[in-house]
């Protein structure tokens, strides 16, 4: 498991470029404070993903790491057994050091990439102990150099030796890098690239495990009965054989694929698998951002990080028993339409759906509550506090200085801010059309989402005692503000 040290201190990085890159002595324990260290978020952010792995019991072999203290932090989080720091993993940043240590005499840094490139490759493709996984903590641009994949701070690669092609020793051989000759090792193996894991992607392992173990001890959930051998997909053939009694239309899974999103549809390549299937636990993000180099040289760096869909559920729960019910809040909506889709006079065909569940009228303000409930419960809010970096390398002054730094204006914005209806999406509307047609109160679905109940101003109430909840606004009712204007 190849990993990218976490996140950093952008603001070091040009202290690290012009001490120790410069002076080609990053190895050198005095200098190591100028290095770019990991920040706390970053620390947390690591110590969390090495923790799920050790909760799920994944057996860890030996970890590896670069020199550099933020690798060797991070490193040292999975295994109780001494980290090894390795010259093989050493930063390319630092070429100089790299060409010296490896006694190349042709000074330019194309010869150190391709000397880092080739170790990393090299280094990856042994076997580690039988049963066990290897965890390598290194540099993006080693990553990128010798995978051909860049990954952000904190990202990891799982790769698998292939041991059953020919070593690189036999394949490659060796390969000429200025006066020295590179030399392939015997028990090195060309590489599968199983998965490339965010930050996050342990914590989400585990919750859906934990949601599986959950699902087979209890069949009275709905959507654990109707994904008979619990793969957290729930095919075709499960759906419509899910209720004899009124078993569920195609058009109704059709329509339930169409409301959310589906891998293929981000890039994510399609199973060889070809039948369609509703997957239960998604996590989909964009990870972008920009760095600013006019007057910094690159120093500072702007982040911009956003969730786009999350059936997983919150990031940060400590129990096993918090993270299955966070799954089951981000999945409400999902419930909730599979449970109102058995109604097959209301809901005949997939148009009927549509109409009914996606371009019905709503109320704006039940809408906007519900757009803000279901943001804090599994979009802006559900990566967890170490999920967005703390911020900017400027600390604001890019936004406090009109879109300038130091007197000159920046090519992009400092901080990207979504549009007001970014997390609109279809499982929202359908969540707003089953309130506004009373399949569904507003009530129910804030707790649902694990949200503060709404204010009563939302409600009128049915008149009904026993606790009941109260029912929702009709489109087009007036509401009274607490000033008594009547709005819309």
């Amino acid at each position: 498991i190849v990993c990218r040290h976490e996140k950093t201190y952008w603001q070091q990085n040009t202290g690290e470029v012009k001490n120790c890159f410069y002076n080609g002595n990053c190895l050198d324990s005095k200098v190591k404070a100028t290095q770019r260290q990991l920040q706390p978020e970053g620390w947390r952010s690591a110590n969390a993903f090495a923790t799920a792995f050790r909760e799920m019991d994944i057996p860890i072999g030996k970890t590896f790491s670069s020199a550099f203290t933020r690798c060797a932090e991070h490193a040292n989080l999975f295994s109780d057994e001494p980290n090894e720091e390795r010259l093989e993993l050493l930063y390319m940043g630092s070429y100089l050091e790299v060409l010296a240590l490896n006694n190349i005499t042709e000074i330019t840094k194309l010869n150190a990439l391709k000397w880092q490139a080739y170790n990393l490759r090299n280094f990856a493709g042994k076997n580690p102990a039988p049963g066990k996984n290897n965890i390598i903590v290194t540099h993006g641009f080693n990553i990128k150099l010798s995978f051909g994949t860049a990954v952000d701070e904190g990202y990891c690669m799982v790769l698998k030796p292939e041991d059953s092609e020919l070593s690189l020793a036999d394949s490659i051989g060796s390969l000429a890098v200025a006066n020295q000759v590179f030399e392939f090792d015997n028990d090195a193996f060309p590489v599968n690239a199983i998965a490339r894991m965010t930050p996050e992607s342990a914590l989400l392992m585990q919750t859906c495990d934990e949601v599986r173990s959950d699902a087979i001890d209890n069949q009275d959930d709905l959507l654990a009965s109707i994904d008979t051998d619990h793969d957290m997909k729930i095919t075709k053939e499960e759906f419509t054989a899910a209720d004899e009694k009124s078993s569920y239309s195609q058009d109704a899974f059709d329509f339930i694929s169409s409301v959310f999103i589906q891998p293929e549809v981000l890039g994510k390549p399609n199973s060889n698998d070809k039948s369609p299937s509703i997957e239960i636990g998604q996590f989909f993000h964009i990870n972008w951002g920009w760095r600013e180099y006019f007057t910094t040289g690159g120093g500072i760096s702007y982040p911009w990080r956003v969730i786009l869909e999350n059936t997983i559920g919150s990031i940060g729960h400590n129990t096993s028993e918090q993270r299955v019910a966070a799954f089951k809040q981000a999945n409400s909506i999902l419930l909730n339409l599979v449970t109102v889709l058995k109604d097959k006079a209301k809901y005949p065909t997939k148009a009927e759906m549509e109409e009914k569940l996606i371009n019905c009228d709503t109320n704006t303000m039940i809408a906007q509550h519900v757009t803000n409930c279901s943001a804090l419960a599994f979009l802006a809010e559900s990566g967890g506090s170490s999920y967005i970096p703390l911020g900017p390398g400027d600390n604001g002054s890019g936004v406090l200085g009109d879109g300038t730094i130091f007197g000159t204006p920046l090519a992009y914005p400092s901080e990207w801010k979504s549009s007001a209806d970014f997390y609109e999406s279809r499982s929202l509307k359908v969540a707003n059309c089953l309130v506004a047609q009373g399949s569904l109160s507003l009530f129910d679905i804030s707790n649902s989402l694990g949200c503060d109940a709404p204010l009563t101003k939302y409600y009128k109430k049915s008149g009904k005692k026993g606790g009941k909840s109260p029912t929702p606004l009709k489109r087009g009712k007036a509401l009274k503000s607490g000033k008594g204007r009547r709005q819309s």
